[in-house]
């Protein structure tokens, strides 16, 4: 029980920083820093790195790009991340965590008419 009265009595961590977009984008591309991209999907800036992720020799970078734009919602990038998709040919890119058909979900639930 004393265990638990000294957990409660630490103080609590600082609230999270949010991340530097300058310094998000002067990161090399890599998975990590695009998936730093994420706090910001509307600013022109990182719209412009994760349409060049997409189309990056690494598939875990353009994977890690499509992830990114399906869980911010962009649907400006849907045409890149649509002809990213017809040229993929590596299965880490084309596929979503858990599935095997996960960016070509992106593409899918990104239906134009909605937006």
């Amino acid at each position: 029980m004393h265990w638990l009265v000294l957990f409660l009595l630490q103080p609590s961590p600082p609230p999270q920083q949010p991340i530097d977009l300058e310094w998000a984008l002067a990161l090399p591309l890599s998975p990590g820093a695009v998936a730093l991209l994420v706090e910001n999907p509307s600013d022109p800036r990182a719209l412009e790195r994760l349409s060049e992720a997409l189309a990056h020799s690494e598939p875990e970078v353009r994977a890690s790009a499509a992830r990114v734009a399906y869980v911010s919602n962009v649907t400006s990038l849907l045409p890149d991340a649509e002809a990213a998709l017809t040229r993929e040919t590596e299965p880490v890119a084309a596929s979503g965590p858990g599935d095997d058909d996960g960016h070509r979900q992106f593409c899918a639930s990104l239906d134009t008419e909605r937006w």
